[in-house]
């Protein structure tokens, strides 16, 4: 990658973070949380970004679009399990990329189209590979995706507005590209399999089966746990990936102290998940969780971290 292009890449973001800010969901964390998840999506597109070589000859439409399939494709396995995933404008965010990215490599509005389309038949593929591996709903949209997009008071996907919390998975077939991002190249030019990238042939079911948590049902409320006679109910606000019981005790650290930490907890405790660790990370082992009721103690965290084993998601229905 020449200087010009690593230079664009260290430039502080713009137009990417201005566009990840304006795409991401506002509201449905902690301010602090939600700025570090936008910087862990911009970060993922740049590490991506440095990677991008352009082989003499090849056509560079083909290498960004690679780029957008590989870095959304990086993200929903990091981040696929949360709502809010669902209900990013990813097209948008891909295609600001590409503005900043590369800018020795053809116009910018065009690097921004083939990215953005790409995104976008990428998302779809992404979809149909999900329904095609959970059998057990009708509808086109996984778990996670409709509690995220009733989480922001919508019916539709941002980045693909054509299907809703109604549409039937036998309809994601029938999308005008299908997963090809190819076919969504503007020009009179036909591509062949010698001569650009075309989606492969879906996974099986039983390899990329939707992993529990996110197709997981809202827990069965439990007893609320004696941390006082009457408590007080929290705001509970939007973007819960799902509701747990503690399925354990957690203690503070010695002095009482928290330090970010969701602490204490006592065993069979509701608390409400707002953000599941990325996978892959040294963080897929950790989530953000947040108390259903007012804790008993005022110094107590109201939300914070917590291991993923102390709030499992609830096993799927049989």
């Amino acid at each position: 990658m020449c200087s010009t292009a690593v230079d664009s890449l260290d430039s502080g973001g713009a137009p990417l973070w201005e566009t990840v800010n304006a795409s991401f969901p506002h509201g449905l964390f902690p301010e602090g949380l939600e700025y570090t998840i936008k910087g862990k999506i911009r970060k993922r597109l740049r590490d991506l970004g440095y990677r991008v070589t352009f082989p003499p000859g090849e056509e560079w439409q083909i290498v960004v679009e690679c780029f957008a399939i590989a870095g959304l494709e990086r993200l929903h396995r990091g981040f696929g399990e949360n709502p809010w995933f669902w209900v990013v404008a990813w097209p948008s965010i891909f295609g600001a990329a590409a503005v900043d990215f590369w800018p020795e490599v053809g116009p910018a509005i065009e690097r921004r189209s083939v990215a953005s389309d790409a995104a976008t038949a990428h998302l779809e593929a992404i979809l149909i590979r999900t329904a095609l591996g959970n059998a057990d709903t009708p509808y086109a949209l996984p778990a996670c995706a409709m509690r995220g997009l009733k989480a922001i008071g919508q019916s539709t996907l941002p980045a693909i507005p054509t299907v809703s919390t109604e549409t039937d998975r036998s309809v994601l077939l029938s999308l005008p590209h299908a997963g090809n991002a190819a076919a969504l190249r503007p020009g009179p030019r036909t591509l062949t399999l010698g001569g650009a990238w075309l989606h492969p042939a879906l996974p099986s079911a039983a390899v990329h089966a939707a992993p529990e948590a996110v197709e997981a049902p809202a827990a069965p409320k439990a007893p609320t746990p004696p941390l006082a006679e009457e408590p007080a109910q929290m705001d509970q606000g939007v973007g819960v990936a799902y509701t747990a019981c503690a399925k354990r005790a957690v203690a503070t650290f010695p002095g009482g102290r928290c330090d970010g930490y969701l602490a204490p907890i006592a065993a069979g405790e509701l608390l409400d998940v707002l953000y599941l660790g990325e996978v892959g990370t040294g963080d897929e082992d950790w989530a953000f969780a947040r108390r259903t009721v007012a804790p008993q103690d005022a110094s107590w965290l109201t939300d914070g971290w917590v291991l993923r084993e102390v709030v499992p998601a609830a096993e799927p229905r049989r």
